[in-house]
């Protein structure tokens, strides 16, 4: 670390990413992911944020996270209006080529930590199901239940469709084809509780064969690899249990959004509009959370929660002539009582 760089940064960090811990530090699956080689970090402070705007020094034809993105047409604009208002984690890959994404997702250690020739056949299926019927980006988000005693989070992925009837048939041409699995140990979460989310009763939902595609984007492996869908507003919707799909429809149907909220305009005010790949997450909020939602955060942010719980966390990673720029902004949110 150095300073005097020049008058308008503060420090430049040059940080080695080759295999970098993922998650909490007591989650039994100690995952590392290969985010790429060196990047380069000029950092700049005020009394509300620290900025570090990056370079990625990475050589081409490596399988890691950086290289992925690189293969991918940029995402333009941000999708606030498509998170619930209680959202405290987002994230959104540029999605143009999947085979690069799932050939780098496919190695991370909880995808593979349940596995059979059954599970790899419907891999197979779901991801030839997307490249026919899905767009060019791919969203995930967690957010708050209604029923606050509730220990797990809603989680739900959302996927553009080019042809929703189309999409919709297929996938049911697909399930009545599949036979049913045999010896699964763990019965999925069922239950869509439209008791609580009583607009989204409307809306069928679907329970997939036993996949990793949802675990591999979200890391997420609660549900033993269980999937339910629904199709809703022209996206393909995915989550670990039935109640995740209800809280987000739901909320969307009424207007219940986190575009427009202080929070998130502030936290996509400091990004650049075309990008990759982004993130948001509150730190104090996710350090809340089980460690099988957490894996996508590095671990890093959970060794110091002293310091990071403070902050709202926006991570992008934006690509110009075959060139990333990873950008970290952590936006100081005041004092967190203990």
């Amino acid at each position: 670390m150095h300073d005097g760089k020049n008058n308008k940064v503060a420090a430049t960090v040059y940080v080695r990413m080759k295999a970098v811990d993922m998650g909490k530090d007591t989650d039994g699956i100690r995952s590392q992911t290969s985010l790429g080689s060196w990047a380069e970090f000029d950092m700049k402070f005020n009394e509300d944020a620290i900025y570090c705007s990056g370079i990625s020094h990475e050589p081409d034809s490596t399988r890691t996270f950086i290289d992925a993105l690189r293969k991918q047409k940029p995402i333009e604009g941000f999708s606030g209006e498509r998170l619930p208002a209680s959202t405290f984690f987002y994230d959104q890959w540029a999605m143009s080529d999947m085979e690069s994404v799932f050939g780098f997702t496919s190695r991370q250690e909880y995808a593979k930590a349940t596995y059979s020739d059954y599970i790899k056949k419907w891999d197979e299926e779901w991801i030839t199901f997307l490249k026919d019927h899905a767009g060019e980006n791919i969203m995930s988000c967690l957010f708050l239940p209604k029923d606050t005693a509730d220990r797990h989070p809603c989680a739900v992925m959302s996927i553009p469709v080019k042809d929703e009837g189309l999409a919709e048939r297929r996938l049911q041409s697909l399930l009545h084809a599949t036979p049913k699995e045999e010896s699964v140990q763990v019965e999925p979460r069922v239950d869509p509780n439209y008791r609580e989310y009583p607009r989204a009763r409307r809306f069928r939902q679907y329970m997939l064969p036993r996949n990793t595609v949802l675990t591999q984007l979200t890391g997420i492996t609660e549900s033993a690899l269980h999937t339910l869908a629904c199709f809703y507003r022209g996206n393909l919707l995915l989550a670990p249990d039935a109640q995740s799909l209800s809280a987000y429809v739901d909320a969307l149907e009424n207007s219940e959004i986190l575009d427009d909220t202080s929070v998130y305009e502030e936290g996509i005010g400091v990004l650049s509009p075309l990008y990759n790949f982004a993130m948001m997450v509150d730190m104090e909020e996710m350090m809340k959370q089980p460690e099988t939602y957490v894996r996508l955060v590095p671990n890093f942010f959970f060794r110091q929660a002293k310091f990071f719980r403070h902050f709202v966390i926006a991570i992008q990673f934006t690509c110009t002539e075959g060139v990333i720029y990873p950008n970290l902004v952590l936006l100081y949110k005041g004092k967190v009582e203990s």
